[in-house]
């Protein structure tokens, strides 16, 4: 999946830079000439998604004494529903205006009218920003997968709320996000969150200045979004702390420890949360330790319902309880 979604988004970023590449190639090595602007119009395309527009402008030069048509306006021009940058072009290019056009000496029959970079959407940035946070989430996780060391356990999913595992100390932390990936999902989501209300006030075209500034933004809203995360991270009440040495465990790591050998049976309460992650039912597990006449509690976090059994019977076992 993480090569697949990968592989996508190197096919689309290829294109484009191959666009930019293009741009600067005409801006520095084509020759300029005069040309005439034969039609201009703006071409209107319906969908079942809507209305989209795309200027249109034809124009004749001449080069090295023979005359040639092009209607490339610009790299990278597209059809879009921002109609005001489509009507805008055809207006600063009336029928019979004389313009300057940028030729490929190597092959004349390949001109071009814009390249400022005006034409390119600088918008879809901003637009694959979500998609590139996906991919590098997705291939993070993956490479992690791939390196990470055979639990000893079998329980996968036991060994993934293990922060420490050494011979004086045990200590299980509720699931939570890597800080990268909180910074990735936090800056993917303030991104696809802002291309809505900037697209409709200024156009997918329009709203290419804000490109940079908005990016800027999000990376500053997913530093704070992360830098929050890791302050709550550091909450007691989502540790259970088991100290081997003296045998005792504590629910927050912050109490005072209680004796492990007075703990008689663990007990497992799993209701359901009507939440599902990629189609797996997700359900608050609680385990609770008898010590004496009373139930306390032991650990406490949301997972798939086999997932409750197997953290329950791996701490039976660190506890020395039958199961």
């Amino acid at each position: 999946m993480a090569l697949f979604w990968n592989g996508v988004l190197l096919g689309v970023d290829s294109m484009l830079a191959l666009q930019l590449l293009q741009e600067r190639r005409a801006r520095r090595e084509w020759i300029p000439v005069e040309a005439v602007v034969v039609s201009s119009a703006v071409e209107r395309h319906r969908s079942s998604d809507g209305t989209t527009f795309k200027p249109t402008v034809t124009f004749q030069y001449r080069f090295e004494g023979l005359e040639y048509t092009s209607d490339r306006y610009a790299f990278g021009a597209m059809s879009a529903s921002d109609a005001d940058h489509a009507r805008g072009v055809v207006r600063r290019h009336p029928e019979g205006e004389v313009i300057t056009a940028r030729v490929d000496p190597a092959d004349p029959e390949e001109a071009v009218v814009d390249v400022s970079g005006a034409s390119f959407p600088a918008f879809v940035a901003v637009f694959l920003t979500p998609f590139h946070c996906i991919g590098v989430l997705l291939l993070g996780r993956a490479l992690r997968a791939l390196t990470a060391r055979r639990p000893r356990r079998s329980d996968r999913r036991y060994r993934e709320l293990v922060a420490v595992d050494r011979r004086d100390r045990l200590v299980l932390r509720k699931p939570r996000l890597a800080p990268w990936e909180v910074s990735l999902v936090a800056f993917g989501g303030l991104a696809f969150l802002s291309i809505f209300p900037i697209s409709l006030t200024f156009g997918i075209m329009g709203a290419g200045a804000w490109t940079m500034p908005l990016l800027a933004s999000c990376a500053l809203g997913a530093a704070a979004v992360t830098h929050w995360s890791r302050g709550r991270d550091r909450d007691p009440a989502r540790y259970l702390n088991v100290d081997r040495r003296l045998g005792t465990f504590a629910f927050p790591a912050d109490q005072e420890g209680i004796p492990i050998g007075q703990v008689e049976s663990l007990r497992l309460s799993s209701p359901d949360t009507d939440v599902a992650v990629n189609g797996v039912p997700q359900f608050d597990h609680a385990l609770t330790a008898r010590v004496g006449e009373r139930w306390v509690p032991v650990f406490r976090f949301r997972g798939a319902r086999e997932e409750g059994a197997a953290v329950r019977d791996a701490l039976a076992a660190e506890f020395r309880l039958m199961s």
